[in-house]
């Protein structure tokens, strides 16, 4: 079962590459960023503040810092979604070998 959900999981986000994203999806990922931005507030003011502060708006360092605090949340936020949503592909995925991956469960269990 698990290997024929992976195998569905697979096909689901070809298609949503090839046909974008429902609006769901769009309102999720919406979400997501908003969450991100409020969990790096702290390193967006002191964006902010360089940016008001600074004669050319040099601010690489703190620029650095808050993409950095954002990726890390975003992506853990995702992943944690994923999980929730039970469409996380693990990524050991393909160690399993493509055979065992287009299997059936019933195929595997008469091997």
């Amino acid at each position: 079962l698990t290997a024929r959900r992976t195998h569905i999981q697979l096909i689901n986000l070809m298609e949503r590459k090839l046909f974008g994203r429902t609006e769901e999806e769009k309102q999720r990922i919406d979400e997501i960023k908003s969450q991100s931005i409020a969990a790096c507030e702290h390193q967006r003011a002191q964006l902010k503040r360089c940016f008001r502060e600074s004669w050319f708006g040099w601010c690489g360092k703190e620029q650095k810092t808050f993409w950095e605090c954002f990726l890390k949340e975003r992506e853990q936020l995702l992943l944690k979604d994923q999980v929730n949503r039970g469409t996380h592909v693990p990524d050991n995925h393909w160690d399993q070998g493509e055979e065992k991956l287009l299997s059936s469960p019933s195929d595997q269990a008469s091997r």
